[in-house]
């Protein structure tokens, strides 16, 4: 499980931990990513390190490199450098200690990014992608039970002091404008949670459509580009979108994904380069492929 040394990470490193003893299971493996972003980055992966031993869970450190890519904020970078080392880990699942407010959070920062539905429908309970399986447990939990917890079984924890810092964005969010919204709306952020239950929904509805179109022009294996030349410009849209996603590839905005349609419609062979990869035409087929090994994004 992923292991900031943070509250929510070690409510849950600590809940594991006493399920697995009572169960008579393994202890689970506390896997703590170096981002070396601050100065006392190698202390708290020490610290991290001593808190697993003491919880009796066992301990892993990964050091990552982050590199921002294009117009990525140092958060996302830092994020992508998390994904690329939770790939790596030997486990069946890795558990995450997102909570509920952190969902209503990034339902807020991603309706004012100007996201689509998939943004609006936040962080799954489960993701499936090319590592092993990320599980949210406490995602319908709030913080105020994590501290709630924390104080019932007298844990401490970490505090990041870059998560006091407003200058970024999340931090914002958190800090000034959701307390702000709730002196007049209490349940905002229960509200903000439940309508990424909905907009889940929504967008399982979307890929639904998406795949039946796909379905219809797909011609031994491979995705006719005439599709997005028929399809109304709408269901065009929807499976581009699709078509990225499963190639687990960062959604363009509306502006970019508009031009890979138009070069994807029009005739020649559209060299269109995104995350790493080269989206083109070839006989009337779409293809993408990867420029390199290296150069592909963490999913």
């Amino acid at each position: 499980m992923g292991f900031s040394g943070g509250l929510d990470s070690t409510v849950l490193l600590h809940a594991v931990c006493a399920f697995a003893r009572s169960a008579g299971l393994a202890p689970p493996l506390a896997v703590h990513v170096h981002h070396g972003l601050q100065a006392a980055a190698d202390d708290w992966a020490r610290d991290c390190g001593a808190r697993a031993t003491e919880l009796g869970a066992g301990f892993v450190l990964h050091t990552v490199s982050v590199e921002r890519r294009g117009g990525d904020s140092i958060e996302a970078a830092a994020r992508h450098a998390r994904l690329a080392a939770f790939a790596r880990v030997d486990a069946d699942v890795v558990l995450l200690g997102h909570h509920r407010d952190d969902q209503a959070e990034t339902v807020l920062f991603n309706a004012l990014r100007g996201s689509g539905i998939a943004g609006l429908a936040g962080m799954p309970v489960v993701r499936v992608w090319s590592g092993p399986p990320l599980l949210r447990p406490f995602l319908d939990v709030p913080r105020t039970s994590l501290h709630a917890y924390a104080a019932e079984y007298g844990l401490s924890w970490l505090d990041d002091p870059s998560n006091a810092d407003i200058a970024l964005r999340r931090n914002f969010l958190r800090h000034s404008v959701l307390p702000s919204i709730e002196t007049g709306m209490p349940q905002a952020r229960v509200a903000l949670a439940r309508l990424a239950g909905h907009a889940a929904e929504a967008a399982q509805l979307l890929d639904e459509l998406a795949e039946l179109d796909a379905a219809t022009w797909t011609v031994e294996g491979e995705l006719r580009c005439r599709a997005f030349v028929e399809l109304p410009p709408h269901r065009a849209r929807n499976l581009l979108r699709r078509v990225l996603a499963l190639h687990a590839l960062r959604m363009p905005d509306a502006a970019r994904l508009e031009e890979m349609l138009r070069q994807l419609s029009g005739g020649g062979r559209p060299e269109i380069r995104h995350e790493g990869y080269i989206i083109t035409r070839r006989q009337g087929r779409l293809i993408i492929e990867a420029t390199s090994p290296e150069d592909r994004p963490a999913s």
